[in-house]
């Protein structure tokens, strides 16, 4: 097990970064490596054989051998083309062991959904690669859907299409849910549309300082009031540090006073500053989602019960928001061991450090887990 520690700034710090440490070195936050191309090749290679284009994607040519309508590379702009198909790799590489670990419940019938899935950049990508799933793009811009359309068309696939339509109106049935960087509230629409459907989840969020103001009730999700987007913390643990953080700050743990430091949590996460106490606060908000989809069964159907894990894009550099969350339900039978070496986070003031204010004390480094 790995261990790495980031420690504070030589300075007074702000109240969201005194947020931050406060509850990143009580936390349990464990960061799983993707599974490696040999890990994958080996289970395509079972799965669907060595001439299958998934199998050569993972362990041969890889994009070389890949058309360019479904290549990133031919599409974007040049300073985004390698970053974005680094961003597809990485997604991929998350999902691909639910792909050849899943069991189906609706015959042979297999349907994977890419929520906020656009021109088509992941879908189309695995449409290609694993032809025997049907990949549905859903998105609102329908300029968007009809360009992923017309690439579909040119390369032949039959098993890629599109709806228009919110993440919260779709309601067809569907095994794997994915999100790549899906704006404001719409990664945890995708993560409530997956569990009712009972739906393996790869999502990486991008803007979660942005889910809602912190003077308006943030909107509710249908169903449990428990579910609404995202006001607060997701999972019993991140609730509770915060209600001892604003016990210990402000003498009490009112409900509004603990959501403005989750808030600011969030805010901070979602700043564009190169601060590794910054990146360490988008954990921090990751692993609280993750938390809150292993602990609240009240959206998924009886009996789905999740396990799951966070782990990062490599490189890291393809993304400020390079965190990728991957929860699944039992009949995916994932061997989480395909994730390999597992880093755990140790954050705190060193001695050498200045004390922060209002009453929190000087602590070091610890290691959580």
């Amino acid at each position: 097990m790995l261990v790495r520690k980031v420690c504070m700034p030589i300075r007074r710090l702000k109240t969201p970064e005194l947020v931050t440490e406060y509850v990143a070195s009580r936390m349990k936050i464990a960061l799983h490596k993707l599974p490696t191309t040999d890990y994958l090749g080996d289970q395509l290679l079972t799965k669907y054989g060595s001439q299958s284009r998934a199998y050569q994607f993972f362990a041969g040519s890889g994009w070389d051998g890949i058309p360019p309508q479904v290549d990133p590379y031919y599409h974007l702009p040049e300073k985004r083309k390698l970053r974005k198909r680094d961003q597809l790799m990485s997604m991929l590489r998350a999902a691909t062991p639910l792909v050849t670990l899943f069991f189906a419940l609706h015959g042979d019938q297999k349907r994977w959904v890419d929520f906020c899935g656009g021109a088509g950049h992941l879908g189309l990508l695995a449409a290609y690669l694993f032809p025997d799933w049907e990949i549905v793009c859903v998105d609102r811009k329908d300029f968007s859907l009809q360009m992923g359309r017309s690439r579909a068309e040119e390369l032949g696939l039959s098993n890629y299409r599109t709806v228009r339509c919110d993440v919260l109106n779709y309601h067809e049935r569907f095994d794997i849910g994915t999100a790549l960087h899906a704006c404001g509230s719409a990664t945890d629409f995708s993560i409530f549309v997956s569990k009712q459907q009972c739906a393996a989840i790869v999502a990486a969020s991008c803007c979660v300082g942005k889910v809602f103001d912190a003077n308006r009730k943030a909107p509710a999700l249908p169903g449990n009031s428990t579910t609404a987007s995202w006001g607060t913390a997701r999972s019993s643990k991140l609730q509770g540090l915060l209600e001892q953080y604003a016990r210990m700050q402000d003498g009490t743990y009112k409900e509004q006073i603990i959501q403005d430091y989750f808030v600011k949590l969030r805010s901070f996460a979602d700043s564009n500053t190169e601060s590794e106490l910054a990146a360490v606060a988008k954990l921090v908000v990751e692993t609280d989602r993750l938390q809150g989809i292993l602990e609240n069964s009240s959206d998924t159907p009886t009996g789905c019960e999740y396990s799951g894990l966070v782990c990062k894009m490599e490189p890291e550099s393809a993304t400020p928001k390079n965190d990728i969350l991957v929860a699944w339900p039992a009949r995916f039978n994932v061997d989480v061991s395909a994730w390999g070496d597992v880093e755990v986070f140790a954050v705190g003031n060193s001695s050498e450090l200045a004390k922060p204010s209002k009453g929190l004390q000087e602590s070091e480094c610890i290691e959580t887990g």
